[in-house]
């Protein structure tokens, strides 16, 4: 192959991750999911969760 076809091959696999990037920032700028306060589906039999971490003794 010459160095044109390689330039090419790079150029599109360069191309490709800049895309993906790109569209991987957008998609966090137009999307912001929020922390809610209380889960919208309770699991029955599930423990609930502590908001802080439990002391250890010692």
């Amino acid at each position: 192959m010459s160095s044109f076809e390689w330039n090419k091959i790079i150029a599109s696999a360069l191309t490709a991750m800049i895309v993906a990037m790109v569209s991987g920032i957008l998609a966090g700028q137009l999307v912001r999911p929020r922390e809610l306060e209380k889960p919208v589906f309770v699991v029955q039999g599930a423990e609930q969760t502590a908001a802080a971490p439990a002391e250890q003794g010692g």
